[in-house]
């Protein structure tokens, strides 16, 4: 088996056990109402919020360059994450400043880092994405991570700083990047 079947074995065992936590027993979700087994997508779609993060983290986690660790430090201090069983966990969340989703990136860092790709959609559909879409907020904000990664290099204070509060307060080292970079 390769790795990354043994890791999408080990994410639907997580799913089942959620689930079966949540009150969802495997015999409801085992298979669709026609008797089709149900796919790794399928149990994707039925977990919490606190999962979907989980596994789109660990999906993209190469994506930004920056330690696992501190991504996790991260969603704990901008939405409150506390991990895969944190089970009453909200995704959804929205700043004051529009920031969106688990990572809290705003309409402008995504632009910046999808480009064209993103040219068709107005602010407020960036962030209704930011907001549904865990893995475009995941992929998003690991994307800015690696942009930020290429002004600052491995600073991780500068890139904390930056992720925070925009690249030109990248020095201004305040307590949100010191708490990332514990």
């Amino acid at each position: 088996m390769t790795f990354l079947t043994v890791k999408a074995m080990t994410v639907t065992f997580i799913i089942v056990i959620v689930l079966s936590l949540i009150g969802t027993t495997f015999n409801e979700t085992a298979q669709h109402k026609n008797n089709d087994p149900i796919t790794i997508e399928d149990s994707y779609n039925l977990a919490p919020p606190s999962l979907k993060v989980f596994y789109s983290l660990e999906k993209h986690e190469k994506i930004s360059g920056i330690p696992t660790s501190q991504i996790y430090r991260y969603l704990k201090l901008e939405t409150g994450y506390k991990g895969v069983a944190h089970l009453n966990y909200k995704s959804n969340q929205i700043s004051t400043a529009d920031a969106a989703g688990p990572y809290q990136v705003r309409a402008i860092a995504a632009r910046q880092v999808w480009g064209k790709e993103l040219k068709h959609m107005t602010n407020k559909a960036i962030v209704d994405s930011l907001l549904t879409d865990i893995d475009f907020c995941t992929i998003t904000a690991f994307k800015y991570m690696k942009y930020l990664k290429g002004l600052y290099g491995a600073n991780y204070v500068k890139i904390a700083s930056a992720y925070n509060q925009g690249p030109a307060n990248a020095n201004n080292t305040n307590d949100y990047a010191r708490s990332i970079n514990k």
